[in-house]
């Protein structure tokens, strides 16, 4: 009567797992896009319906041919859990967020198989990660839906449009392409900041990114083009400011020099020691770095036993500065090739040259002392 119908309805609202795997794995073309789609259903079906053995042999059997596949990694560590070994499913899933920590299918299964095991604080810590990456990707657990989608807002030339989708999901976007056409995006909105860092992303990724290199310095110089327009229109602060961002990027002599006069007409004098001292820096640098020049030279010289021009090398490094080490290596050459009675004569000079260099220096102070008394008459007058 009516009792058995209803059991009939019942019935055919639950499948049989086993049976069901069995019909598709031996009726289906193996790998076809139809046994792909049939495999995955019945998977997750299994998931939801607490059947493990069948849930696990179906994402088993997925993840032979997508072995790369995170999505699937994380339901079988799922479907491994329903047997009950939850640490272990916890284990797995926290070396899966090792290596993908936005992924958001595992982020959520953390925050479920914590709450299985009680420990609610950690679960919603889990929970909020998710609902923070899902915000990010417009709800969408896959971020591929995501992109696709701003491809098409690009292509339909709506840029804003697909920058708003692009902006969030920087930090998970791989493809240097796709992140160069997001730094595009940044510049032709004038949003140095923004294509500052996706470069800088394109490089941690592949140090060898030419055009990552290239958009970077294109980057320090619009912020010196900035910077010199703020001074025209006597905005010193906002000159500043994007003098320091173009420092951030590379910092050469003249750009440090610059810094350092903008920084005193604001009267930042913390900051004008610490460029002194960046300054003072990059100057013993470049210096010590032509003296090596040098020394190499000499050292390749003697390798060719010319000797007279390995002394000549050494001296022209002791030129660029007098350093004892120089003179010390100099010395010994001339021991090695059987000529201590050089040693008096090029030490002398070298005394000489270094006293000479000192007075020229105390000079020097002594002019740059006098100029800065004037200097500051003048700026009295100034009311700066």
């Amino acid at each position: 009567g009516d009792g058995d119908e209803n059991d009939d309805s019942d019935d055919s609202d639950s499948i049989n797992p086993a049976q069901t795997f069995e019909y598709i794995t031996s009726n289906l073309e193996a790998g076809s896009t139809e046994e792909r789609t049939a495999v995955f259903t019945l998977g997750i079906y299994c998931l939801k319906n607490n059947e493990g053995k069948i849930a696990k042999s179906s994402l088993k059997r997925l993840l032979m041919r997508e072995k790369g596949n995170v999505d699937l990694r994380c339901f079988l560590v799922l479907a491994i859990s329903l047997d009950g070994n939850i640490n272990d499913a916890i284990k797995t899933l926290q070396s899966i967020l090792g290596r993908n920590p936005n992924h958001r299918y595992t982020n959520i299964n953390m925050g479920i198989l914590l709450r299985r095991k009680g420990k609610i604080q950690q679960s919603r810590v889990s929970f909020f990660t998710t609902f923070r990456l899902l915000e990010r990707s417009q709800g969408d657990y896959d971020i591929k839906a995501c992109l696709e989608n701003a491809e098409k807002l690009f292509n339909d030339n709506l840029e804003k449009k697909a920058l708003e989708i692009y902006e969030p999901l920087i930090s998970e976007i791989t493809s240097e392409v796709l992140l160069h056409r997001i730094a595009k995006l940044y510049l032709d909105k004038k949003l140095l900041d923004g294509a500052l860092e996706v470069y800088k992303r394109i490089l941690r990724k592949n140090r060898q990114n030419k055009e990552a290199r290239e958009g970077i310095k294109s980057i320090h110089t619009a912020y010196l083009i900035e910077s010199e327009n703020f001074l025209k229109k006597n905005d010193k602060i906002n000159a500043a400011v994007k003098i320091e961002k173009a420092l951030k990027i590379a910092a050469g002599i003249n750009l440090i020099q610059k810094a350092i006069s903008i920084n005193l007409l604001l009267k930042n004098e913390n900051r004008v020691v610490e460029l002194e001292e960046m300054l003072k820096d990059i100057k013993r640098k470049e210096i010590q770095s032509k003296v090596q020049e040098k020394i190499n030279k000499a050292e390749e010289a003697e390798k060719k036993t010319d000797y007279k021009g390995a002394i000549r090398y050494f001296q022209e490094a002791i030129k660029i500065e007098p350093q004892n080490s120089t003179l010390k290596k100099l010395i010994d050459l001339c021991v090695r090739i059987n000529r201590p009675d050089l040693t008096e004569k090029i030490t002398d000079w070298f005394n000489k040259y270094q006293h000479s260099l000192l007075e020229k220096e105390k000079k020097q102070a002594r002019e740059e002392l006098k100029q800065s008394k004037n200097n500051g008459d003048e700026s009295q007058k100034d009311g700066i």
